[in-house]
């Protein structure tokens, strides 16, 4: 069974939801293979005004835990917002904002792991999302100009997305 590449080769994080990795504020990531990565982070975590520009995979992924953010601007990276293995956290006043040319998702939403693995698997990410803007354009030379979407909700996630605002047409 393959492996998603996104999940953690010997484990992650604590287990405790109510711990603190720290503070991340006015932060800036930029041109990364991977822009921020949360794997079992705890909702004590101080995540606000995150911005993650082109990175070539997700702008923030976010692993299991319940991380909560705020004021997260993601613009012009491969997906904007991912979510897998049991991630139940908020995420509050999110932009994402595609480029036209190369994107394959602003928001994919998965419960588990691997590829061929059971949705069903707990925890269940049930993230809670508000204050959601996506702009997600795509333009035939877009290599995913055919598979590209707004938003992507997969392998068993569940959640709440309140007040979102989508704007995706295929421009020709």
């Amino acid at each position: 069974e393959a492996l998603d590449p996104v999940a953690p080769a010997q484990g992650f994080g604590g287990c405790n939801d109510a711990d603190s990795s720290g503070t991340l504020r006015y932060v800036r990531i930029e041109h990364a293979e991977r822009g921020l990565q949360l794997q079992g982070v705890g909702n004590a975590t101080a995540i606000r005004h995150v911005q993650a520009n082109r990175s070539r995979f997700e702008g923030i992924l976010v692993v299991g835990g319940e991380a909560r953010a705020r004021e997260l601007f993601l613009t012009a990276n491969g997906t904007g917002l991912r979510w897998t293995g049991g991630w139940r956290g908020e995420a509050q006043a999110v932009v994402i904002q595609q480029d036209v040319t190369d994107f394959r998702a602003a928001l994919v939403g998965q419960n588990s792991f691997t590829v061929a693995g059971d949705p069903d698997v707990s925890p269940r990410s049930a993230p809670t999302l508000y204050n959601l803007t996506i702009l997600a354009q795509s333009v035939p030379s877009n290599p995913s100009h055919g598979t590209a979407r707004a938003v992507t909700l997969e392998r068993g996630t569940a959640g709440t997305i309140r007040n979102a605002f989508l704007y995706a047409p295929h421009l020709a």
